[in-house]
């Protein structure tokens, strides 16, 4: 009998063009509520333009109970569990930053 591999979990890329950083935030926040988690950025030249190519992993069935904050490098509050550090390309110029979580607001109801 055959046996089968694990298979490897899903990791795409989508390109993000952002003035701010919380632009850039709120674009990976629309794409992790899609059932993804953001694994990092680069920054990459894509038809002549230098963008940011953000990777993420397709979550099996988890649930992210959390948003990630993206703050300029040194400026995570106190206690924060820095998730990801690394560079990102904002409004034309490349900044440090750093990556922590936060609870999703409780809902209404």
């Amino acid at each position: 009998m055959a046996t089968q591999k694990p298979t490897e979990p899903e990791e795409y890329y989508v390109e993000i063009i952002r003035d701010k950083l919380s632009g850039f935030e709120g674009r990976i926040s629309n794409e992790e509520a899609g059932a993804s988690i953001f694994l990092g950025n680069e920054q990459v030249t894509l038809e002549g333009q230098f963008v940011n190519l953000a990777k993420f992993r397709v979550l099996d069935g988890e649930v992210l109970e959390t948003l990630p904050q993206f703050v300029e490098l040194g400026k995570a509050p106190a206690g924060a569990n820095i998730e990801w550090t690394g560079v990102v390309l904002i409004g034309g110029r490349l900044v440090a930053v750093e990556m922590f979580r936060i609870p999703l607001p409780a809902s209404e109801e």
